[in-house]
């Protein structure tokens, strides 16, 4: 099953988050603000509330695809 990290917590996750839960495939949703989460998310999305979100790429299963959109230019260079 196809894997997908998404790594953005903001209205553009909210947005990709109900696509993506309509798929066949495993989303974690990674952001380090735990407060922009949904109290409710589809039954194949993961909400991973971290402040070490490289560590979510290191664990990240071989060909996962991964979103990077953060509200931080700096950490999206560190993800990708």
């Amino acid at each position: 099953m196809m894997h997908v990290v998404l790594f953005v917590a903001g209205y553009v996750g909210h947005a990709l988050v109900k696509v993506l839960g309509t798929l066949p495939c495993v989303v974690q949703w990674v952001d380090a603000r735990d407060e922009l989460f949904p109290d409710e998310v589809p039954a194949n999305v993961q909400i991973e509330a971290t402040d070490l979100p490289d560590a979510i790429v290191d664990e990240a299963p071989a060909g996962a695809y991964f979103i990077v959109m953060t509200h931080d230019h700096s950490l999206d260079f560190s993800l990708t």
